[in-house]
């Protein structure tokens, strides 16, 4: 890659609506920075029903979740013991289920992601220093998905085209642009993931035409249930993660392909934005040549 602009990073996909594929974009994301990039990676499972940590584990391993995390970082406390290894994914999880987390503890994500940043993790190779941590938060909490966005460094917007998705798409960026300003351009917007998109003529045209012409278009993921395919799911044996990444599936590369355009420089989103545009014109076959996206 031309940049590790991720490197000691935090990013969160945030998106103010469920089903946009938030959390299985997440854990391949996570893969990816693990088994591709060699970076000791922490998922921080922030949805109330904790979907990722289910998918993962089938079941808690610890009796510490984001909830034990957040109410330690208040009192200046240890949280390395909450982070649990997912071996069939090459990252470390802090464990999910919010429910009953007092909104006056949304204050302390920024402290815990700190805490994370600044963590050793034991690992097989010795005590490593996190690299990167990926937040996967919520849809419709709006308070909690702005302590997110305070408290992460980089954000990229799952989007798909329909009525609903409009406005929640519409309400995110003006939540993003909000932080934004109140912190000096933090987090960094590295752009939109077209997902799940129709073919034109089901599609609302000047929806996509903003799209188009934002400049801020990451590579499109033609159907979110294909994401699934990077994955292979086990029956859960002793203890043993239930969710393993697949690097040979056919989303893999196209997954791969995302991660290395969140680490390119800004001038390389021209090369998506056509490619998205030739998609929705009818012609799925164009893809981006990484040399050319890299430089």
């Amino acid at each position: 890659m031309a940049e590790q602009r991720l490197k000691n990073q935090a990013l969160a996909l945030v998106q103010l609506k469920g089903g946009v594929g938030k959390t299985i974009l997440s854990v391949n994301l996570a893969a990816i920075s693990a088994l591709q990039n060699n970076w000791t990676t922490v998922l921080v499972d922030l949805d109330a029903n904790a979907p990722l940590t289910g998918a993962v584990f089938g079941g808690y391993k610890t009796s510490g979740t984001v909830i034990t995390a957040l109410e330690r970082v208040s009192s200046h406390e240890q949280i390395d013991d909450l982070l649990v290894f997912a071996p069939g994914l090459g990252v470390y999880i802090l464990q999910g289920d919010i429910r009953g987390l007092p909104t006056s503890y949304y204050q302390y994500l920024p402290l815990l992601i700190k805490e994370l940043k600044e963590n050793f993790i034991d690992t097989p190779q010795g005590f490593r220093p996190v690299d990167f941590i990926l937040v996967d938060p919520p849809g419709e909490n709006r308070e909690l998905n702005a302590a997110v966005l305070s408290a992460v460094d980089a954000v990229a917007m799952p989007i798909m085209v329909s009525s609903p998705d409009i406005a929640a798409s519409t309400i995110t960026l003006q939540m993003i642009s909000h932080i934004q300003k109140q912190q000096g351009c933090k987090p960094r917007f590295f752009g939109l993931i077209p997902n799940r998109v129709a073919r034109k003529g089901y599609v609302e045209k000047a929806f996509l035409d903003a799209i188009l012409s934002s400049g801020k278009l990451l590579p499109f993921i033609p159907a979110s249930e294909a994401m699934r395919s990077t994955l292979i799911r086990k029956s859960r044996q002793g203890g043993e993660a239930v969710v393993q990444f697949s690097p040979r599936s056919k989303l893999s590369a196209r997954l791969i392909c995302l991660w290395e355009a969140m680490n390119a420089s800004a001038d390389d989103s021209t090369a998506y934005v056509e490619e998205f545009r030739q998609y929705i014109t009818g012609n799925n076959q164009v893809h981006v040549d990484k040399a050319e996206v890299n430089g």
